[in-house]
């Protein structure tokens, strides 16, 4: 399955969006659905930027950093995947704040290593390979690194034909601590890991947010727009081109 920006935003404006429209708070709190709602919505809004809905991204964000606090303050954190609440409003805040969000992802990283810690076996090598992106952008190599191993995981025999998000993170981390690897053969290889898992992302599993962090990880800089560092991913989305922005209406 491809990315289709049309048939996703055909899709957002039909039905996608009312639904995240209509729930409140309230609402999603009977359901003890906070976090998992706001975790959703994160989602939908990096799509809406992808397909040019900007405005509607906006308000989504916003909204769902609402949700996000009210999950954390109702306590409902538990609810969704360890960690998650607080990875969706690091990435809520990057959108809004133009800066990364060191104490959500600090609070992310610590309910996942609470998570990993109360396993009564070895760490699961998926979980680990889908978790560790808040630590990179945390900054937490050493501790990084220490969870990619306890997997079983090891070094890649080549970096540029890496393809779980962790592997990658696990190579960044000994560049970042001065371990191994030079400042070239790590952009060659997020430039190739890049390649082979945008199109994945957004076509195959819809991880919208994923796309989003990995712009953010491999290309924003202090200062710029998150928007038009998400809208990177169509540098390796060939054939498409991106929607836009800014918008000739904006303000």
């Amino acid at each position: 399955m491809t990315f289709d920006p049309t048939t996703c935003r055909r899709n957002l404006k039909a039905f996608g969006l009312k639904i995240d429209y209509e729930i409140t708070v309230e609402k999603a709190s009977q359901l003890t659905a906070l976090g998992s709602w706001g975790v959703s919505m994160v989602d939908t809004a990096v799509e809406c930027c992808l397909v040019g809905l900007f405005s509607d991204a906006k308000k989504l964000i916003v909204k769902a950093k609402h949700f996000l606090q009210s999950a954390d303050q109702r306590n409902e954190e538990s609810k969704v995947a360890a960690g998650s609440v607080f990875d969706k409003l690091a990435l809520a805040n990057w959108f809004l704040n133009r800066e990364i969000d060191l104490d959500s992802l600090r609070r992310c990283v610590e309910l996942r290593e609470a998570w990993f810690a109360a396993q009564r076996t070895k760490p699961d090598k998926v979980n680990v390979q889908l978790s560790l992106a808040p630590y990179l952008e945390r900054e937490s190599y050493e501790l990084l690194i220490a969870r990619y191993e306890s997997a079983g995981l090891k070094k890649p025999a080549n970096i540029r034909r890496i393809k779980g998000e962790g592997t990658m993170c696990y190579v960044m981390a000994r560049h970042r601590l001065g371990l191994e690897y030079t400042d070239e053969e790590i952009a060659a290889a997020l430039e190739t890991f890049l390649k082979r898992s945008v199109k994945e992302w957004l076509g195959r599993y819809g991880a919208f947010s994923t796309a989003a962090r990995w712009m953010k990880i491999a290309h924003w800089k202090p200062g710029d727009d998150p928007i038009a560092t998400l809208l990177r991913c169509y540098d390796y989305l060939p054939g498409l081109k991106p929607p836009k922005y800014p918008p000739k209406n904006a303000k």
